[in-house]
């Protein structure tokens, strides 16, 4: 049967879909807790990673020295990758919009069979790129059937995996008082801050951790600058080397300096999502 839509005075005809979209088999787990098989995992490019932390750098020093200046207004993160003009090194991939299914989205069947049309899909699409889906139960069907899923990445959706990360952030952070020092310091409340850590509003939350983020660097190369003066010159040392030294004498130093590369970590991800748009100003009044 063909589906006739008609708009005023014409009418368009369009193609039945095919079987194999339509008919979904019927599907369920063989055993309760499937055993994971050993996979490589997937490494990451130490420089394009060093590269773009460089760039994370550049916002503190910007910051820092806006900070120390007699302006009142100070760069924001979103300010400053805003003003960066970054061309993108890789090829866009096609991406069309299929058509909706009637049954039941979370249906094991039912996530088998879109996972099915996802890899098909991605093949004629773009041959040779794995496929990716943003789904919640993909993990527990790729384990039910690891020789036919293995070759696709599940992950949850952008904004969960940033929550996920700012969680961690909450767990290392839970006990450090830093939810104190936001108090004190009047930039939030102290039950604004306790959320934080549970991340129940993730702009704020992102906000809270770019403050945590510039006032940890500052402190630190506060420190460094003062080692620096204290030191003959024919031991002096560049930063990284004296932040690698400090983290084996210091275990607190250590824990906030963690705390520093996860945060931007987080940042790096908040970047890489394609929807992601900064505004070209925004004030800081940190």
């Amino acid at each position: 049967m063909i589906p006739t839509i008609t708009t005023g005075t014409k009418s368009k005809n369009f193609p039945s879909l095919p079987e194999y979209y339509t008919h979904v088999p019927p599907a369920h787990f063989k055993q309760d807790n499937p055993i994971p098989t050993s996979s490589k995992g997937v490494g990451h490019q130490q420089l394009v990673l060093s590269k773009q932390m460089s760039i994370e750098y550049e916002w503190l020093e910007k910051f820092t020295l806006s900070n120390n200046s007699d302006t009142d207004i100070t760069v924001s993160w979103a300010a400053h990758h805003a003003s960066q003009k970054r061309q993108p090194c890789f090829e866009v991939s096609l991406s069309p919009m299929l058509p909706l299914f009637k049954e039941s989205a979370h249906s094991v069947a039912m996530m088998k069979h879109a996972m099915d049309i996802a890899k098909s899909t991605t093949s004629f699409l773009n041959l040779g790129q794995t496929p990716v889906i943003a789904a919640d139960q993909p993990n527990s069907i790729q384990l039910q059937w690891p020789s036919q899923y293995g070759d696709l990445f599940s992950m949850f959706g952008g904004l969960h995996l940033e929550m996920a990360a700012f969680k961690v952030l909450g767990d290392l952070l839970k006990d450090g008082g830093c939810t104190g020092a936001l108090a004190e310091a009047e930039i939030a409340s102290p039950g604004r801050a306790y959320s934080f850590l549970s991340v129940s509003h993730v702009k704020k939350t992102c906000r809270a951790y770019q403050v945590t983020a510039c006032s940890l660097y500052q402190l630190r190369k506060a420190a460094d600058v003062a080692h620096i003066q204290d030191v003959a010159e024919e031991n002096e040392q560049s930063s990284d080397q004296w932040v690698t030294k400090r983290e084996a004498k210091s275990r607190q130093f250590y824990v906030w300096n963690l705390v520093l590369q996860l945060e931007f970590l987080v940042f790096l991800y908040i970047r890489s999502q394609p929807g992601v748009k900064f505004p070209t100003v925004q004030r800081c009044d940190t």
